[in-house]
């Protein structure tokens, strides 16, 4: 080896060298098809150290397939050519992989091409993420084109506007037959002055808040103005460092124009409802009058007629009343006259307002109110008809025999109402509209139902009046429907307010206090008058929840229960009022036509005192009643009969 061999050695290893740092992989290839050599980014590529590489067959290193693929570069390094290309090959242990490969010829001291060095990059995620991009932009230029809306992307150069993108909705804007639009300064051509002021304004604002900036402007037509809602957001510096913005506009003329006519219709349809409740209201009054003369006047013949003509008249101002509250509550014109109350004595108004369509109906009333006082500022009277309108739509939508649970009791500062049943629910779709007015489920033909659709809406307007939120909750068709009030509680003292005084117990013969229930509103009424002869304070009720509701007011001393009673049955009255006072409850008189042993055994295990069979001796009533009225001397009241029922 020739002295000048030195340098020339010292000079490979220094590019050798410098190729391995280079951060790609790296090899030198011979004529031969041989590796020469391979840089350490090339062997860990391999996963193989470099003295199974180096001096090596190439198609043996890599296999066949991956050495076929490279062949176009290898031939044209052989033929003293350059080459740059990315390339597909299959590699023995990474699979099919995407590379850069750069490869340059080395030539023999005759210039003949006698190898090549190449330096390789995987480049495989790099087109993954490339195809991936591709695909998002071909999305969103689809999703961009098939928006009705106008979208885009401007930039903003001092007090111009200069378009830089424009959706196929927007350009179709710009075409004018004809004629070639300049994309850039389009905007020159279709928005006046006072537009541009606009949406500069808006555009500096997006960019000094940092957020989305939404407005609406109306501009004039040939044709008639439109409305525009549009979004501008600054997204960064574009070109020439000026700030670029993407807008997003769209056409809400035909909103608009449907919001005026909505604000039209409403406008008119309470007109309409103040005006209709008030002309019904004309007639009625001197029916309700001249029926009071008929009562005065009548002999008892007619008494039954009467009594249906004053139902139906009563039912009609009912509905009078209802369209009248609508109207006022809807316009703000309803009186609100607060004053403190306990809400068990509103609940019992509610209750005892509804109870004949759910008497009608039997229906099962379960009713549970909290022992402790529920006061709340309010109107007595609207609370008391929000409370029966919720019963009421409870009843009307409710099967015949249906259950209705009214509770009642305080969460933190909010007195809160539920009305539940189990009646045809409420589907999904109507449920975010069951207070709107006139709203009702689809009813059959004949509207056995019955209503107009504006009960809840009244119940909703009241309660937003009191400071309180009303709710509604159903599974959907044939679950049921809960309804949940929230009232604002008050912290004033319960003695401010006025609850009738607690009974004391009566001595022997003197009146006592007493509560009848009987669903025979004759039997009950007669009842009670022949007490009320006796000397007795009396209290009536009709039915179970009935009497639970009047017991919070009135606490007698006696209560003779009816058995057979609608909606809960005398024992589980009994049960209720037991479980309820305690010690403190009434004693209890079952009269009932049940009479044998059993019904008598079974009414002193539910906590009867006594059990008496209809009809039941005068005498043996007042006994009951009063236990030291056993004197044979002791003589009832006349009241012309001995018995009754």
């Amino acid at each position: 080896m020739s002295s000048d061999s030195g340098p020339i050695e010292e000079t490979l290893r220094r590019a050798e060298t410098a190729l391995s740092l280079l951060p790609v992989a790296a090899a030198q290839g011979s004529a031969s098809m041989r590796y020469l050599w391979v840089s350490e980014r090339y062997a860990e590529w391999l996963g193989l150290p470099s003295d199974q590489i180096v001096g090596h067959p190439i198609a043996e290193v890599l296999g066949a397939a991956c050495f076929e693929s490279m062949r176009p570069h290898v031939e044209a390094a052989l033929a003293g050519q350059s080459m740059e290309r990315d390339a597909e090959v299959h590699h023995r242990t990474l699979g099919t992989r995407w590379v850069h490969v750069d490869c340059v010829p080395t030539f023999a001291p005759s210039g003949v091409p006698d190898g090549w060095i190449e330096a390789i990059t995987d480049v495989t995620e790099q087109r993954r993420i490339g195809e991936h991009l591709r695909e998002n932009q071909t999305a969103l230029q689809s999703f961009y084109d098939s928006s009705p809306s106008y979208m885009g992307l401007v930039e903003l150069d001092g007090d111009s506007l200069i378009m830089m993108y424009a959706n196929r909705t927007l350009l179709r804007e710009f075409e004018v037959p004809g004629y070639q639009i300049d994309l850039a300064h389009a905007l020159d051509l279709f928005i006046t002055t006072n537009e541009l002021r606009l949406w500069v304004q808006n555009y500096r604002r997006a960019k000094t808040e940092g957020a989305p900036v939404t407005f609406e402007y109306e501009y004039p037509l040939p044709t008639g103005s439109r409305w525009l809602r549009s979004t501008v957001a600054f997204v960064g510096e574009g070109t020439r460092g000026r700030p670029r913005f993407s807008f997003v506009a769209e056409d809400i003329t035909e909103h608009k124009r449907a919001i005026d006519a909505l604000r039209k219709a409403n406008r008119s349809k309470d007109e309409f409802l103040a005006m209709l409740g008030h002309e019904l209201r004309n007639p009625l009054s001197p029916i309700v009058t001249a029926l009071h003369i008929l009562r005065l006047q009548d002999d008892g013949r007619s008494a039954k007629t009467l009594e249906v003509v004053e139902r139906q008249v009563q039912y009609l101002i009912r509905l009078v009343d209802d369209l009248l509250d609508v109207s006022r509550v809807t316009r703000g014109n309803i009186e609100i006259k607060k004053q403190l109350l306990r809400f068990q004595d509103v609940v019992a108004q509610g209750i005892e307002m509804a109870m004949p369509l759910i008497e009608q109906r039997r229906h099962h009333l379960e009713v549970r109110l909290s022992s402790a006082d529920l006061r709340l500022s309010g109107d007595e009277g609207r609370l008391a008809q929000a409370v029966a309108n919720l019963l009421t739509n409870a009843a009307k939508y409710t099967d015949p025999g249906g259950k209705i649970v009214v509770e009642a009791g305080q969460n933190g500062n909010e007195i809160v109402l539920s009305v539940q049943d189990t009646g045809i629910g409420i589907s999904a779709e109507l449920l975010p509209h069951v207070f709107d007015l006139f709203t009702q489920e689809r009813q059959a033909a004949d509207r056995a139902r019955g209503g107009l659709g504006i009960g809840l809406t009244i119940v909703h307007n009241l309660v937003e009046l009191h400071g309180g939120n009303v709710r509604a909750e159903s599974g959907g068709h044939g679950r049921g429907s809960l309804f949940t009030v929230r009232l604002p509680a008050t912290a004033e003292e319960p003695s401010a307010i006025q609850r009738p005084p607690t009974a004391t117990p009566a001595l022997a013969g003197a009146p006592s206090q007493i509560l009848i229930v009987d669903d025979n509103e004759d039997a009950l009424n007669l009842l009670a008058q022949l007490l009320r002869a006796a000397g007795h304070l009396v209290r009536i009720a009709k039915d179970g929840p009935s009497a639970l509701v009047a017991l919070e007011t009135f606490h007698p001393v006696v209560a003779v229960l009816d058995i057979g009673l609608p909606v809960m049955d005398g024992y589980e009255l009994a049960h209720r009022i037991r479980e309820r006072f305690g010690d403190a409850a009434p004693r209890l008189i079952a009269l009932t036509g049940y009479g044998q042993e059993t019904d008598r055994e079974r009414a002193l295990k539910a906590g009867f005192a006594q059990h008496l069979t209809k009809p039941v001796e005068v005498g043996s009533l007042l006994g009951a009643i009063d236990p030291t009225r056993s004197r044979p001397d002791a003589q009832p009241p006349t009241l012309g009969a001995g018995r009754f029922v």
